[in-house]
């Protein structure tokens, strides 16, 4: 079972990664709300998931996404910093008997609309603020970074949580080995 849940985050990875970098590159709501649908794939890593191994992962997401950017580790540092965020927001938001869990993904079908969508705007937010910080680089603009940044994670998780109704990642709780 484990096997066929990596099978289809590999998939998943390089679906996201190629929509990123050639589609939605340079896609803007508004010119303002950037979508950043690759981080997905840290909100879904297994609940039991190793720390370092989800730290590891993400850093090496973000430099992908860096080659597409052009954006010298800024993807790969905020990808850092939200799976470190991950680590404390599911100690604070799950249960204690899933912390083993590899097989079960934390999706809005495994734990409810109001859990996911809290759960992925907390840390789409921290990315994303993260990156629009290290992008802007300078305190007089946080403020600005601040906005668009939530401003872009409201419209991320929003994707998100769309495309897992869509494609019945709402419907499924646990990947099962075919």
């Amino acid at each position: 079972m484990v096997g066929s849940v990596i099978g289809r985050l590999v998939a998943l990875f390089f679906v996201l990664i190629l929509l990123q970098g050639i589609f939605l590159r340079n896609f803007a709501l508004f010119d303002y709300a950037l979508l950043y649908p690759y981080v997905a794939l840290i909100l879904i890593l297994p609940f039991g998931i190793r720390n370092m191994t989800a730290l590891f992962m993400s850093f090496f997401l973000g430099l992908i996404v860096d080659v597409f950017y052009d954006t010298l580790g800024m993807h790969a540092a905020a990808c850092v910093l939200m799976a470190f965020a991950r680590i404390y927001i599911l100690k604070l938001m799950s249960k204690e008997e899933q912390a083993d869990d590899l097989t079960t993904l934390p999706s809005v079908s495994s734990r409810g609309f109001q859990w996911f969508a809290l759960y992925a705007f907390i840390l789409v937010s921290v990315h994303h603020v993260g990156l629009f910080a290290l992008e802007y680089f300078n305190t007089r603009l946080f403020l600005s970074a601040l906005l668009r940044g939530v401003a872009s994670a409201t419209f991320t998780v929003t994707v998100i949580v769309s495309v897992q109704y869509i494609f019945g990642g709402a419907r499924k709780t646990r990947f099962r080995s075919s």
